[in-house]
């Protein structure tokens, strides 16, 4: 007798779900075959449809997001030892590659900085925007009042730094409006546990 569309669907459904392991064994080895030719057609296809994987990635970020976030929750365990295997056999690249990205991005990476401390403490973290912090402050140091070079790079003492107006370890916030222009050197003698002051009004 002729099986009908839904029955057909039914019955590989059906196979599908008691050979999961026989199937997960033959795409691994098939991969593992193959893997040089599947890396070659992915890099091939990523680098002719950039333009419509970013489209597709910006119109569907939250549900990427959620879908990673899920996948994360049930293979929480594979996905933490698989990243730390990662890091150690890419140990080298990911060191250059911080290197290269802080000396092409220090304010960037000072922000960073400055969040991963935030949290430390505990921090409230708000969206801040550096070049308008500047623009605000009309690049002047807010401890001595003293003009701020801009071109001078860390180490150089009188270079550009952010000071909490209310330390984050006195709990203050890590915001745009707690945060101000200062000379590095300001900022370092001022320390952490001095009287907050009053934070800037946006």
């Amino acid at each position: 007798m002729t099986q009908t569309n839904e029955e057909r669907r039914i019955a590989h459904k059906l196979w599908n779900d008691t050979h999961k392991e026989e199937q997960h064994a033959y795409a691994a080895a098939y991969r593992a075959r193959h893997k040089e030719e599947i890396n070659t057609y992915n890099a091939t296809y990523k680098a002719a449809h950039q333009e419509e994987a970013a489209n597709y990635r910006a119109l569907h970020r939250n549900e990427l997001l959620a879908s990673r976030r899920t996948y994360y929750v049930k293979h929480q365990k594979e996905s933490i030892a698989y990243q730390a295997t990662y890091r150690l056999a890419h140990q080298r690249e990911r060191v250059a590659y911080d290197r290269l990205y802080r000396a092409s991005h220090p304010q960037q990476s000072a922000e960073r900085c400055r969040q991963q401390r935030a949290r430390k403490h505990g921090a409230t973290i708000g969206p801040i925007d550096l070049e308008a912090i500047k623009i605000r402050d009309k690049m002047r140091c807010s401890i001595c009042g003293k003009r701020v070079n801009e071109k001078l790079k860390h180490p150089n003492p009188y270079s550009l730094s952010f000071d909490h107006s209310h330390p984050l370890s006195l709990l203050g916030p890590h915001s745009q409006e707690n945060q101000r222009v200062a000379h590095r050197r300001c900022n370092t003698k001022r320390g952490a546990g001095r009287i907050p002051v009053q934070m800037v009004l946006l």
